[in-house]
């Protein structure tokens, strides 16, 4: 009875909730063709770097919103609290400064788990599905949170080439982003108006 009651809570609790994706499940372009999916969204971000205003375009694959978002620079230094500070006040975050792609993760990581803490805080529940279903809530808003923590990708003969200002980065990372965008140069171009990079969230790489 237990086992039933939670496969049918679980089935419950995903019409409700948006799965966190990587960018091999949003960003593979003949999944998306077949689907039928829009090729991809995108949002205007500004963000201040070494006292100039920087201004550049999120690409996603879910829906954005139409009024440019305000970004803050990030780096190693950066501490967890800060970025959860700035994070729920709205501001998005672009991760540079020569930094650490395996540190920038770690700063992602540590975002999910002290947002965790806050929320954990008081909301005890005795009621098993109110608990799944707090649980899943949670992680949906882990994820909605961590997404405006974001990366810089360049761009070269109209397709994403490597990702700006980090070190230690994935090796195959021109690879990955080559496939993943591989049929979609044209709106792509279409899109950038010729300019040479363009911002993913973190969490989707």
């Amino acid at each position: 009875m237990l086992r039933l009651h939670r496969q049918q809570l679980g089935r419950l609790v995903s019409l409700r909730t948006i799965p966190t994706r990587t960018i091999i499940d949003n960003f593979i372009s003949p999944h998306r063709h077949r689907l039928g999916v829009q090729l991809f969204h995108t949002q205007t971000v500004h963000w201040e770097k070494d006292g100039e205003l920087e201004t550049c375009q999120l690409f996603s694959f879910r829906p954005l919103g139409s009024n440019p978002l305000q970004a803050l620079t990030v780096d190693d230094s950066t501490r967890g609290a800060t970025a959860l500070k700035h994070l729920k006040k709205g501001k998005s975050l672009v991760y540079g400064g020569g930094g650490d792609y395996h540190t920038a993760r770690q700063l992602l990581q540590t975002v999910k788990r002290k947002y965790a803490r806050t929320k954990e805080k008081g909301s005890q529940v005795d009621d098993i599905s109110k608990e799944w279903i707090q649980q899943k809530r949670l992680q949906r808003e882990q994820s909605e949170m961590v997404q405006k923590i974001l990366i810089q990708v360049s761009i070269g003969c109209s397709a994403p080439s490597q990702i700006m200002g980090l070190r230690r980065t994935p090796k195959n990372v021109k690879d990955i982003l080559s496939y993943a965008f591989q049929n979609d140069q044209e709106k792509m171009k279409l899109n950038c108006g010729g300019i040479s990079s363009f911002l993913l969230s973190l969490s989707d790489f």
